[in-house]
């Protein structure tokens, strides 16, 4: 199995990760990522820290950065799923959701003032 090393990108620098583990692949390399995400952020913000500025970047063996993945992107998904829960805040149509795609065009029988 190959080894993928997960540096450590923040606001106070970055942390090389000199000894790496050895996953399937680079699925499963982000996946084990993204479950350190979301304990390291929690331990960041309890701390009083802002976990938004970190990343992991994925590497191989030879240092070729293969993936870069950033807190915001592991975090703004999890608010957004959030969200979608609160039926008290969707809007009625879908056209008022999203007004820039199809489902936002007036259809022929509703007039819009």
């Amino acid at each position: 199995m190959p080894y993928f090393y997960c540096h450590l990108r923040g606001p106070s620098g970055y942390e090389r990760d000199e000894i790496g583990l050895e996953f399937a692949d680079l699925d499963a390399a982000y996946l084990e990522v993204c479950r350190a995400i979301l304990d390291m952020a929690a331990e960041l913000a309890r701390s009083g820290h802002d976990p938004m500025p970190y990343a992991f970047e994925i590497t191989d063996a030879d240092g070729l950065l293969l993936m870069d993945v950033p807190f915001r992107e592991m975090l703004s998904k999890g608010l957004r799923s959030r969200r979608r829960l609160l039926p008290a805040r969707r809007p009625r149509s879908a056209a008022r959701w999203c007004g820039r795609c199809v489902c936002a065009q007036p259809s022929p029988t509703r007039s819009i003032a």
